[in-house]
C-alpha cells in the first residue's frame, strides 16, 4: 500500500507551507484517491469539483460515483486547519444532509463520517513532516488511512425506497438549486448580455406570466428541473440518467418540462457550475432509487385517496402522479397550497350560486371533481390578469349537467369567448352519434371528454361556440391532429337562465315547456335516487 501513498507523501515533504493553500496539494490528493478507488472497484468514478467562490457553499471538493449513483463525498481543507472545528461547521452539517458517507481531510488527518457520526479517524503524518525532505512515510499509518478510505469506498450508495424520504431529499436539493439560480439570474440581469437562463426567464414573462419575478421564476424552475429529473428516471427505468441524456427521457407530452430540462445543455459553462453539481446530486439520488419500493410505498400511503374507480385505475397505472404532492409539501407547504396541489384549488363556492342565488341542491358532489377544481383554478388566475387563454381537456359533463349551471354562469362572467369541442365517448350516457355511427372515447374512461378554449380579452365580443366530434378513437385522433380551430363547424350558443347550457338546444317549445310545473314545486321533499353501491350488503 505504501507504493500508492509514496507520490502523495513526497508532495507533502516538498511543500512550502508559507505559500500553500487549500488547493496546493489537490493534484496529488486526486491521484491518490483515484488509485485507491481503482483498487477498490473499477466502476468507482472520482470527480474533482472546480474551485469555487469562498463566500458560497458549493459542492464538496470530491464526489465519488458508482454507476451514476452518489457513493459519497470528500471535503479537503488546508494543512493547518483544525478538523475538529471543521466537523462542527455549518458546511459539514449541510453535507451530512446530502450524504451519509463523507470523508474530511486536511491532507494529514483523515476523518470518515458514516450516518452522521465519526466511523474512523487516522493520521498519515505529523505537521512537522511537512516541508521536511528527510521525513519518511510510516507504512502502518498509510495502511490505516488506506483502510479508512477503503471503508468509505465500500459503502453502498443510499437506495431510497420511501416516498416521503425521497420527497425530502429532492426538496432539500431543490432549495439550494433555487438559491443558485436566483443568484445567477440576478448576475445576468446586472451584467449583459444575458445568458440562456435569463433568456428563459424573459420568455416566460412574455409568453406565460408577465408579472413573474426573478425569485418566483427561480423557485418554479428549481421545482421543475428537480421533478423533471424524477420523471426522466421513471422513463429510463433500469438505465442510468445523466445530464447528457436526461432530456431524452422526458415524455414528449411534457413539452414545458422538456423545454426547461433543455437548459442542461448549458451546464458546462463556468457560470452554471453551482447549478451543475446540485443537478448531478439529484441524478445521483434518482439513479439509486428503489422504484419498486417507491411504487409500493405510494400504493400503501395513497390508497385511501381513491374516491372513484377512475382514480383507482389511474393510480394503478401511474402512482407517481401523486408524488408531486409529497414533493411540494416537503419543498414548501405554502407553495403546495398556493398551487392547488392539495387537489383543492381556489374555492368552488362561485360555482354553487347562479344569478346570485344558491343552487338549491342538497348534493353538489359533482362540483368536487378534480377537473372542476382545475378549471376553477385556471379561472381564478385569469381573474387576476387583463387577458389570457385557458386551454384544457376535461370531462364533458359541465357542458349540460344541471348541477354545473352555476359553474357555466361563472365562466360566462370571466371569459369573453369560449370554444367548446365535445369529443363525446360517454358510455354512461349511451350517447347515440348521428347516422348510427360507432362512437368511442379518446381515453380509456367512461366519462365523455371535451376540449375547452376560454379566452379573456376585453376587445372581443362575448360569444360561446360549440362543436361536436363523433367517431372511433383513431378517427378522432386524426381529426384533432389535422384540424385547426377555424376549420370546425362551430355553432354559436346563447346560454341563458336558468341553465346557461353550453350545448345547442331546440328553443322552439321552450316557452311552452316553461309554463309547466316544476317538480320541486310539486314534491316538497327530495333526496338522491337509488344508487347501486354496496350490492353485496344491500342485495341478497
Amino acid at each position: 500500500m505504501s507504493d500508492l501513498f509514496a507520490p502523495y507523501f513526497k508532495a507533502i515533504k516538498e511543500l512550502d507551507v508559507s505559500e500553500a493553500t487549500e488547493h496546493t496539494l489537490r493534484g496529488p490528493l486526486e491521484s491518490l484517491l483515484k488509485s485507491l478507488a481503482a483498487r477498490a472497484d473499477s466502476n468507482i468514478a472520482v470527480i474533482h469539483e472546480p474551485k469555487r467562490d469562498a463566500n458560497r457553499l458549493g459542492a464538496p471538493d470530491f464526489k465519488f460515483k458508482v454507476h451514476e449513483a452518489i457513493l459519497g463525498y470528500l471535503e479537503n481543507k488546508k494543512i493547518d486547519e483544525s478538523l475538529d472545528s471543521v466537523l462542527q461547521s455549518t458546511q459539514i452539517a449541510k453535507y451530512k444532509q446530502l450524504s451519509n458517507n463523507i470523508v474530511v481531510t486536511n491532507y494529514l488527518e483523515w476523518v470518515w463520517l458514516k450516518d452522521g457520526y465519526i466511523a474512523k479517524r487516522e493520521t498519515l503524518c505529523q505537521r512537522s513532516d511537512v516541508g521536511r525532505r528527510r521525513a519518511r512515510l510510516d507504512s502502518d499509518k498509510a495502511e490505516k488511512v488506506a483502510g479508512l478510505i477503503g471503508g468509505f469506498l465500500s459503502a453502498l450508495p443510499q437506495k431510497l425506497g420511501d416516498a416521503k424520504k425521497l420527497a425530502a431529499a429532492l426538496a432539500m436539493r431543490c432549495h439550494d438549486l433555487r438559491d443558485f439560480l436566483r443568484e445567477e439570474l440576478e448576475r445576468q440581469e446586472r451584467e449583459p448580455p444575458p445568458g440562456r437562463l435569463y433568456g428563459l426567464y424573459e420568455f416566460f414573462t412574455e409568453a406565460v406570466f408577465y408579472e413573474l419575478s426573478l425569485d418566483e421564476f427561480a423557485n418554479a424552475f428549481a421545482q421543475t428541473l428537480g421533478y423533471g429529473l424524477f420523471l426522466a428516471k421513471l422513463n429510463a427505468e433500469a438505465d442510468a440518467v445523466t445530464l447528457q441524456n436526461a432530456k431524452n427521457h422526458i415524455p414528449a407530452n411534457f413539452a414545458l418540462i422538456r423545454e426547461l430540462v433543455g437548459f442542461l445543455d448549458e451546464l458546462e459553462r463556468p457560470e452554471y457550475q453551482d447549478t451543475k453539481w446540485l443537478l448531478e446530486e439529484i441524478l445521483g439520488i434518482m439513479n439509486a432509487l428503489d422504484l419498486a419500493a417507491i411504487h409500493a410505498d405510494l400504493a400503501f400511503a395513497k390508497g385511501a385517496r381513491h374516491s372513484t374507480e377512475e382514480e383507482r385505475l389511474l393510480f394503478d397505472k401511474d402512482p407517481y402522479v401523486y408524488f408531486y404532492e409529497d414533493f411540494l409539501n416537503a419543498y414548501d407547504k405554502a407553495t403546495r397550497k398556493g398551487r392547488g396541489v392539495y387537489y383543492t384549488p381556489p374555492p368552488i363556492d362561485a360555482y354553487k350560486k347562479v344569478d346570485g342565488k344558491p343552487l338549491g341542491e342538497k348534493n353538489v358532489k359533482w362540483l368536487q371533481d378534480d377537473y372542476v377544481k382545475f378549471i376553477r383554478f385556471a379561472q381564478w388566475k385569469m381573474e387576476q390578469v387583463e387577458e389570457g387563454i385557458v386551454a384544457i381537456i376535461t370531462n364533458h359533463s359541465f357542458l349540460d349537467n344541471p348541477t354545473f349551471r352555476g359553474m357555466r354562469h361563472s365562466l360566462l362572467q370571466t371569459f369573453n369567448q369560449m370554444y367548446l369541442l365535445d369529443l363525446h365517448g360517454n358510455t354512461r350516457k349511451k350517447e347515440q352519434p348521428p347516422a348510427g355511427a360507432k362512437d368511442e372515447n379518446i381515453f380509456d374512461i367512461e366519462q365523455g371528454v371535451a376540449v375547452s378554449l376560454m379566452i379573456k380579452k376585453k376587445e372581443l365580443r362575448r360569444a360561446v361556440y360549440h362543436a361536436d366530434l363523433w367517431g372511433r378513437r383513431r378517427e378522432k385522433y386524426k381529426t384533432l391532429l389535422a384540424t385547426k380551430k377555424d376549420d370546425l363547424a362551430w355553432t354559436k350558443l346563447r346560454p341563458s337562465a336558468p341553465a346557461y347550457l353550453f350545448v345547442p338546444q331546440d328553443e322552439a317549445l321552450r316557452k311552452e315547456y316553461e309554463q309547466g310545473w316544476l317538480l320541486t314545486d310539486i314534491f316538497v321533499k327530495s333526496s338522491s335516487g337509488i344508487i347501486s353501491k354496496r350490492d353485496k350488503v344491500a342485495m341478497t
